[in-house]
């Protein structure tokens, strides 16, 4: 709910009012009731220029619906989507004498000017908040792309060992190979010896029969 001096109607105004006038209707700070002449500013009807700027009565009841707004939700898009368009028109002619052209490209020119760096306090820490949470998701990832290439790195070291150890493999397969056929060639020369023994034997026992 939007408070307001007791003795004082906050959404009736007389003549033109000020944003310290604003400020102590609706019982704000004047730096927030400043934030949101220059947010919303499109959509209250003023006359005038920077410090010499008058909002019209009509603009005070939007300003309610903009101080009420910014309190339950705290969200300037939000509140924006409330509202609606701006008002058309809402900058009147500060001198009758200018060209209408000149005092558009006046109007547009301020409200260039202002609304970039229209932020409230909280829009502002959140902002910061967000630039902090990506920074820490910056550093999460630059740590998980370092870690990758350590591991990619220890994996072709593996890799590598590897195929060293497979080389080595290989070559005790064919030694083992050819100490195998090493092997069976001279079971094959001892069994071959052992015969001629066995045969030569034989034939010494027969001649000694015979000389008996």
């Amino acid at each position: 709910m939007i408070s307001s001096l007791p003795d004082d109607d906050p959404l009736h105004a007389d003549g033109p009012v000020s944003i310290m006038d604003l400020a102590r209707r609706f019982l704000l700070p004047e730096s927030t009731a400043r934030y949101y002449c220059k947010r919303f500013l499109p959509w209250l009807p003023h006359a005038g220029l920077g410090k010499r700027r008058r909002f019209l009565p009509e603009a005070v009841p939007v300003f309610a619906v903009i101080v009420q707004g910014m309190q339950e939700c705290k969200d300037a898009r939000q509140v924006e989507r409330q509202l609606g368009e701006p008002f058309a028109g809402s900058q009147l002619p500060q001198v009758k004498s200018q060209p209408r052209a000149v005092q558009e490209a006046s109007r547009m020119g301020e409200l260039a000017v202002i609304q970039p760096t229209a932020l409230h306090p909280h829009e502002l820490g959140e902002l910061a908040q967000a630039v902090r949470q990506q920074g820490t998701a910056l550093e999460t990832i630059a740590g998980a792309l370092l870690a990758m290439q350590s591991q990619q790195q220890e994996l072709a070291a593996l890799r590598q060992a590897l195929a060293r150890r497979e080389e080595e493999a290989q070559t005790l397969r064919e030694e083992l190979r050819r100490l195998t056929m090493l092997q069976d060639s001279a079971e094959k020369t001892h069994q071959q010896d052992l015969e001629q023994l066995r045969k030569w034997l034989a034939a010494l026992a027969r001649e000694q029969q015979k000389n008996r």
